[in-house]
């Protein structure tokens, strides 16, 4: 898998979490998909009481997502803190935890990177820095990396090996869709290794400036190629 360079994504949008979704400027939305937006609005108290493993529970994989972008900046940086945490409990070598540890420690100093509208040149400039050493001191691939970074998913072992989630539903067609993947890893880690499709023609998808990539903090513009939608 070749590397690619890391595509800074700095859009000043105070008021609006998702790009394509309305033309409306003030109004949130929690996802381009209509049915999984009204869901995280009208139950938005009991999301933001919500617990890493409670998300996991949520058997549709477009209300994961919303459900996510609903939370509070607090709420991320716990998802992130007690994901790396898990984490750290691996096989790793004194290296590797310390790169690990780096992280954590970023992810509790940078709460606020995690609000809706901040600014993540910061971050960017950071992630940028830590996979080219996680890849070219530590050796790891970009499986791992993305297991790490860049999915919410319970990780079982050091390859990237992540939590079976084979059970999500879809709540779409294949051609009305939100995107759901990053281009710049080519896959989806969602239990299995499957391709993240480029946002053309048949799986044109709705490109979102939030939730995909390094701690969920990129653009989605691609999707994952389920075999059944």
């Amino acid at each position: 898998m070749r590397t690619k360079s890391l595509l800074c994504v700095c859009l000043g949008i105070a008021s609006i979490i998702f790009v394509g979704c309305n033309n409306t400027l003030d109004e949130v939305y929690y996802s381009c998909n209509k049915e999984a937006d009204k869901w995280a609005k009208e139950n938005i108290v009991d999301i933001q009481k919500m617990t890493r493993t409670d998300w996991e529970r949520i058997s549709d994989y477009s209300y994961q997502k919303a459900a996510y972008n609903a939370f509070t900046a607090e709420q991320k940086s716990t998802f992130w803190i007690e994901r790396i945490e898990e984490i750290m409990l691996l096989d790793w070598n004194e290296d590797e935890i310390n790169h690990l540890t780096d992280l954590l420690q970023f992810v509790k100093n940078h709460v606020s990177v995690f609000e809706n509208d901040s600014d993540t040149k910061e971050a960017d400039i950071y992630s940028y820095k830590w996979i080219d050493y996680a890849r070219n001191n530590l050796n790891w691939t970009d499986y791992t990396i993305y297991a790490v970074t860049m999915s919410g998913y319970k990780m079982i072992d050091k390859s990237g090996t992540l939590m079976s989630q084979n059970n999500l539903k879809r709540t779409r067609s294949r051609k009305e869709r939100e995107c759901d993947c990053s281009r710049k890893f080519e896959f989806c880690g969602i239990g299995v290794p499957l391709e993240c499709l480029p946002n053309e023609n048949e799986t044109r998808c709705t490109i979102t400036i939030r939730g995909c990539d390094w701690l969920f903090l990129g653009e989605c513009n691609g999707i994952c190629d389920f075999e059944t939608f």
